[in-house]
């Protein structure tokens, strides 16, 4: 039987392959692997892969709070349940401090 904190780290690596599956496939959409050589061109790749990373990982999370209540696939596959100190589910303005 695993401890609370080694299922709390297995749930969060399977949530970030699947943000950065998410983020992946998304970058290779948007068209940003494209090879450039002037530096300016790199600073604006760079900075827009920092803000689609940014974006997925938040949607990621806010979008399986929101419509699942919190279960990601990784709490599921990890077998973790949020809920509040008193044991029932989280209300939503708890979820989104």
């Amino acid at each position: 039987m695993r401890t609370v904190k080694q299922r709390r780290i297995i749930a969060l690596i399977i949530d970030l392959i699947i943000v950065f599956i998410g983020y992946n496939l998304l970058i290779n959409l948007l068209n940003l692997n494209t090879e450039e050589r002037h530096l300016w061109h790199f600073r604006i790749r760079i900075y827009w892969r920092t803000i689609v990373l940014t974006s997925c990982y938040l949607a990621y999370f806010w979008c399986f709070d929101l419509l699942k209540r919190g279960v990601t696939p990784g709490k599921l596959l990890s077998s973790i349940k949020v809920v509040s100190e008193d044991g029932h589910p989280l209300s939503l303005k708890t979820r989104m401090l």
